[in-house]
């Protein structure tokens, strides 16, 4: 007898089969909300390319700002005057963070790393696809990197690597009883079998994948950061941006849209493959990503803006990215500032490096662009105690660029 793609002998016990009846169905989404993404990220793709062909500089602080974002939606840090229905284009980081919180910060930058270099090998043609069936337990790992041990510092999560004991939410939360510990590693690798071979859009597989790692949890901790660095990576490779830069920080925003999709689906008091219902969390994807790609296409037209003023300030091009990513981040230290300045120095030569990108940084701090601050509290360990923050001009010539509200793009 066979349930929910579980094997029963006659002992009853459970036996874990390979195959995709193990994990739950992929179900077809209507052709509207499919063409209505496909639109909204041709639309982001195209002006990216113009805004690069305009002004190179803008690219750079765009990438620079939403790399930031998404970095920060993956971690699950709830953005400062979060507001769904009008964000911020340009937010402020996160600061202040507690000890647990910037842990889960560094993490999501390391799995970002490798969300965004398996992209690249796909698009170069060195890989097929950009999960591999350990990619799940390696980005587990990843987001669990950092200072400390896990959810306390005296409690062991055994950080990539496959559960061995039961796991549950909350009964209140969500009563839906996980799968054995031993039926775990089977389900995660069938699920990213399909995810590699589905025919189904990249953005479609991204949320089933999501919402199954979500629902099969197969690790002690962080398996809404796995889940969702998945879900990038799959989502990445069916567009034609560097990065699909929209769906994490909607999912972030709109926290309990994102919570009340996954448990629709989850409404079984045990998990079985038949008794799970992805749609509704695809469908909430589909309309995220859109979202984010609409916000995303807001958030370049605010920051060629303030690159134009810039220009018209009189900076050249490295003063200019290097003036951009201190106002995206309201401070940044010298080495970061460099290292976004490198590629713009002398037109990009080979032999540029992070140092020469210092020394426009140092320069716009000597004339009054930049200004030298402490750093604030609760930044990452190991931040220099000094960082540059813009100067009384710089600030108050971008005052209506970074306080720039987007619209609802539902």
């Amino acid at each position: 007898m066979s349930e929910g793609g579980v094997r029963r002998p006659s002992s009853g016990r459970p036996m874990p089969v390979r195959g995709s009846d193990v994990v739950p169905h992929l179900p077809p989404v209507p052709d509207e909300l499919l063409a209505d993404h496909e639109r909204a990220h041709e639309q982001l793709a195209a002006a990216i390319g113009e805004a690069g062909r305009r002004d190179p500089a803008a690219v750079a602080v765009f990438t620079h700002l939403a790399r930031r974002i998404v970095i920060e939606s993956l971690a699950h840090l709830h953005p400062v005057l979060a507001d769904p229905s009008s964000p911020l284009l340009v937010p402020p980081p996160r600061s202040n963070l507690t000890p647990l919180l910037l842990r889960r910060r560094h993490g999501a930058a390391e799995a970002f790393r490798h969300v965004d270099v398996r992209v690249a090998m796909v698009r170069h043609g060195h890989v097929a696809h950009p999960l591999e069936r350990s990619t799940p337990e390696v980005l587990n790992a990843l987001v669990q990197s950092g200072p400390g041990t896990g959810i306390a510092d005296d409690v062991e999560t055994n950080p990539g690597l496959v559960r061995a004991t039961p796991t549950n939410w909350k009964p209140e939360a969500n009563p839906i009883e996980h799968p054995p510990p031993e039926h775990c590693r089977p389900l995660l690798e069938s699920a990213v079998d399909l995810v590699a071979h589905a025919p189904s859009p990249a953005v479609v597989r991204a949320g089933w994948l999501a919402f199954t790692i979500n629902t099969i949890h197969p690790f002690v901790d962080g398996n809404g950061r796995t889940a969702r660095a998945c879900a990038l990576a799959v989502a990445a490779s069916g567009v034609s941006t560097a990065m699909e830069w929209g769906v994490l920080e909607q999912w972030n925003l709109a926290r309990d849209e994102y919570v009340d999709a996954l448990r629709a689906g989850q409404r079984a008091p045990v998990y079985a493959a038949e008794d799970v219902d992805a749609l509704p969390f695809i469908t909430h994807t589909v309309r995220s990503s859109a979202r984010g790609a609409r916000v995303s296409l807001a958030r370049l037209e605010a920051v060629s803006s303030l690159v134009a003023a810039l220009r018209r300030a009189g900076l050249d091009t490295p003063s200019t990215v290097a003036a951009g990513v201190v106002l995206a981040d309201r401070f940044l230290p010298l080495a970061a500032v460099g290292r976004a300045v490198a590629p713009f120095v002398d037109e990009g030569a080979p032999d540029a490096s992070a140092a020469d990108g210092d020394e426009v940084a140092i320069r716009l701090a000597g004339n009054g662009v930049l200004a030298w601050i402490d750093t604030p509290a609760g930044s990452d360990p190991g931040t220099p105690r000094r960082s540059l923050a813009a100067g009384p001009a710089l600030a108050a010539l971008a005052a209506p660029y970074v306080a720039a509200r987007g619209v609802d793009g539902r």
